[in-house]
């Protein structure tokens, strides 16, 4: 729903805000403007009339995909786009590991990342249907490669230790997008119990 689309847009703005204080980047980063509206008008039927939706304004240049909600990264992310992989690691540690900034995509100009329709995990799965909560989690920090953000910014060490989830969480199917509460109660409760404990095992 775009009340908790909004939420997610404004408190990845305000994490993106701090994130490019302490991070001094040379390309600051985010979030696209949008304004919510009411159709009054629909040839198509969808949205319906008198719903209330989310317009954001055009992304103008080259569109990419950085990271997603559930493991996935762009190939050669961490040197060609170091500041994405970074600020999601960051996010996570910032919150002590209670949230986690991710499926980032957008564009990158002169002045810096705008990004779209981003996804907030958490321990509580409190931000809709894109958030996978501690697995999310999880299959974020199986593939992530620290960069030199990551470094610069003392974080490499603070990052669970799943090497024995590997065949665990990897050979769950997760949807690309979006998490049913159907597809929580797919996932064995010992795998969700072990994701759990590495991520809060980790010292902040």
């Amino acid at each position: 729903d775009w009340k908790t689309a909004e939420r997610i847009y404004k408190e990845t703005k305000e994490f993106a805000t701090r994130f490019n204080r302490v991070s001094n980047t040379n390309y600051p980063i985010d979030v696209v403007d949008y304004s919510i509206e009411k159709v009054t008008k629909s040839d198509s039927g969808t949205p319906k009339l008198g719903e209330w939706v989310m317009v954001e304004d055009y992304l103008e240049g080259n569109f990419q995909k950085y990271i997603s909600n559930s493991g996935w990264v762009r190939p050669h992310c961490t040197t060609e786009y170091p500041s994405m992989p970074a600020f999601a690691h960051w996010s996570w540690v910032n919150t002590r590991g209670r949230r986690l900034v991710c499926d980032l995509q957008g564009v990158l100009n002169n002045d810096g990342y705008i990004l779209t329709d981003p996804a907030i995990l958490s321990l509580q799965h409190a931000y809709g249907a894109t958030d996978l909560a501690v697995h999310g989690m999880g299959l974020f920090f199986m593939t992530h490669q620290c960069t030199s953000i990551c470094r610069s910014l003392n974080i490499s060490g603070k990052r669970p230790n799943l090497t024995f989830l590997q065949g665990h969480l990897t050979g769950i199917q997760f949807p690309t997008s979006y998490f049913s509460p159907e597809d929580f109660r797919k996932i064995p409760p010992h795998v969700t119990r072990m994701t759990r404990a590495a991520l809060e095992a980790v010292v902040f």
